[in-house]
């Protein structure tokens, strides 16, 4: 379907539940084994992320743009007959949170891809463990759900899977 054809409801409806399945997959092929072996795939997916966290921002925008419209147009009511005008607004209040927010979570993706721009596998292994302008990462102890804590030097990096 071409992104200027007309789209119905149902379509944008099912689009929204397509983008929700495929995080849920993205999650599970990142998780565990086989999931990432190499850090270049992580800076993809982390340049990925961060395009998709900037463009939900948009859509929380035209969210709020249609609602805007269609409570302007007399459009819109409320199952209990109050006016709908202000759970239009605690929406746009949400929704300027969520783009704000959408925003800085494509930053942070940026960001972490960025400090990945020169990390790359050992020669020859396809290891879990990778290093860091050649310093190896070592577990350290256990985080949040019984993970593992992996770190360079003495700053933290993430949790990984056991």
């Amino acid at each position: 379907m071409d992104a200027r054809e007309h789209r119905t409801d149902k379509d944008i409806e099912r689009f929204a539940a397509e983008l929700n399945e495929r995080v849920r997959t993205l999650n599970s092929l990142t998780e565990r084994a086989p999931g990432l072996t190499q850090p270049g795939t992580a800076y993809t997916v982390l340049g990925n992320l961060a395009q998709t966290a900037f463009r939900l921002s948009q859509t929380a925008e035209n969210l709020d743009a249609f609602l805007h419209r269609e409570l302007d147009a007399g459009h819109l009511g409320h199952d209990r007959g109050d006016d709908p005008e202000p759970s239009v607004l605690k929406a746009h209040d949400a929704l300027a949170q969520a783009t704000e927010q959408s925003m800085d979570l494509g930053e942070a993706f940026r960001r972490a891809q960025g400090a990945l721009v020169a990390i790359q596998a050992p020669r020859g292994r396809h290891s879990p463990v990778t290093t860091h302008r050649h310093k190896t990462v070592g577990i350290t102890g256990r985080g949040r759900r019984g993970r593992r804590r992996a770190r360079v030097g003495g700053q933290g990096l993430s949790e990984i899977d056991r």
